[in-house]
């Protein structure tokens, strides 16, 4: 369905759901986040045209884009020989990955790719895929909250608590997981996939509020001990 929707869309009717800013925000912010550990690996998971992996592969890290649209990736493809830069682009659905454990520092799923599964158990699999693709002490960030069919509008975080915030820092804004049903149903999420460490954050992108998810992949006397992920081999 995803694959039908994107050759529908086009990458034009994509990209017009965007803007040069808000990409640039996000970027940032990410850049921000990978710049508090040693990042080699990064998979850009539902990657689209290359709008998140090409500008971190500019910044100089090894980037695996996959996506299940073979005209999103011929675009990235285009894109990143554009831009002068190399990405490992792959034809390929995230609920079924096709790398060995521990093959990435960091996964990346972003604009919304993860709210495109509308069954729990898509949810479940993509992120025991995410999880296991992980090495040690890595981390994945989600862009968008879990689809939820009893989940409205109005159900958002107050950001006037956090606009301030928001609009000043470098970095996403972390909030409470039960202030929302969003931050509800990813702990749920977490409880199904064994994941013990992750935290809900928001964003103002722009004049609308984003949800943003990270969860990181802790294994005994790793993380949980204050192990970095530099230490871990």
């Amino acid at each position: 369905m995803s694959r039908q929707i994107y050759e529908q869309l086009g990458v034009e009717g994509l990209e017009s759901r965007t803007s040069p800013e808000w990409d640039r925000r996000t970027v940032d912010r990410v850049k921000s986040m990978l710049a508090a550990t040693s990042i080699e690996r990064i998979l850009d998971a539902g990657c689209g045209y290359g709008r998140i992996g090409i500008p971190l592969a500019a910044a100089g890290y090894s980037v695996v884009g996959i996506d299940v649209s073979p005209m999103m990736l011929a675009e990235a493809q285009r894109r990143a020989r554009v831009a002068g830069v190399v990405v490992d682009w792959q034809l390929g659905d995230f609920c079924r990955l096709p790398y060995p454990d521990r093959s990435f520092d960091v996964v990346l799923c972003m604009w919304l790719t993860f709210n495109e599964l509308l069954q729990e158990d898509d949810q479940i699999e993509a992120l025991r895929e995410m999880h296991r693709v992980l090495r040690p002490g890595g981390w994945a960030l989600l862009d968008g909250p879990p689809y939820m069919e009893d989940v409205g509008e109005t159900d958002e975080v107050d950001m006037s608590e956090y606009a301030a915030q928001a609009s000043q820092s470098s970095a996403f804004t972390t909030v409470p997981m039960d202030q929302c049903s969003v931050g509800q149903r990813f702990s749920n999420l977490m409880d199904r996939v064994d994941v013990t460490r992750y935290e809900l954050m928001v964003d103002d992108c722009p004049g609308k509020l984003r949800y943003f998810m990270r969860f990181w992949k802790c294994e005994p006397n790793a993380l949980a001990s204050g192990v970095s992920i530099e230490d871990i081999d």
